[in-house]
């Protein structure tokens, strides 16, 4: 994870700040630079793990709401799923502040999770 951020982002200096999914073929984990400083969160996937997860298509979708709605979201810093260089897939973006949405969702009962989806929705589409 860490080559492929310094690679990506041109850092020396980039270190793992969390763990927030460690799967054998799933990882989530948010990464610090130091120069250029950046707070990263970067998703790397051997594919297989969730066949509907798609990492080229969440970057696009990000970019899509970043462009055409209000909500915050981050940006794309790279994806790659050509698994030519690497055995995985992954994508990185930059972390926002706040509470996730993994982290808030387990907390939350059905009625919550559905009032909180619906806010969201909202939120995005107004100007």
């Amino acid at each position: 994870m860490i080559d492929v951020v310094g690679r990506v982002v041109g850092s020396r200096s980039p270190h793992v700040t969390e763990w927030h999914v460690r799967r054998e073929n799933y990882v989530v984990v948010a990464v610090e630079c130091e120069r250029p400083p950046m707070r990263l969160i970067m998703k790397l996937e051997v594919p297989g793990e969730r066949p509907n997860r798609r990492l080229d298509a969440m970057a696009v979708i990000a970019g899509l709401v970043r462009a055409q709605t209000v909500v915050p979201t981050f940006d794309v810093i790279a994806v790659d799923v050509s698994r030519e260089e690497w055995p995985w897939e992954y994508l990185i973006v930059t972390q926002l502040p706040g509470v996730s949405w993994q982290a808030l969702y387990p907390q939350l009962d059905a009625s919550s999770r559905a009032d909180a989806q619906v806010q969201i929705a909202i939120w995005g589409t107004s100007s």
